[in-house]
């Protein structure tokens, strides 16, 4: 199964998956580096790809924070 197809099946944004990846990552150093290695590379595939799709979180998030400040 792919990565996008799997995240549709959950209903999870990327971003969402991201920051749960996030987690795991920082709770569990002694991961087996096979999978901490994968786990970097789908946060890598969600920062530079999917984070930006159409409805994600991450644009209202940096819309609001470029609102915020001053000029």
């Amino acid at each position: 199964m792919q990565f996008d197809g799997m995240m549709e099946i959950i209903g999870l944004m990327p971003f969402d998956l991201f920051r749960i990846l996030n987690i795991f990552l920082r709770l569990y150093a002694d991961m087996p580096v096979k999978i901490s290695k994968q786990f970097r590379e789908i946060e890598q595939r969600i920062i530079c790809e999917l984070a930006w799709k159409r409805n994600s979180p991450v644009i209202p998030i940096l819309e609001m924070l470029r609102n915020q400040e001053p000029e």
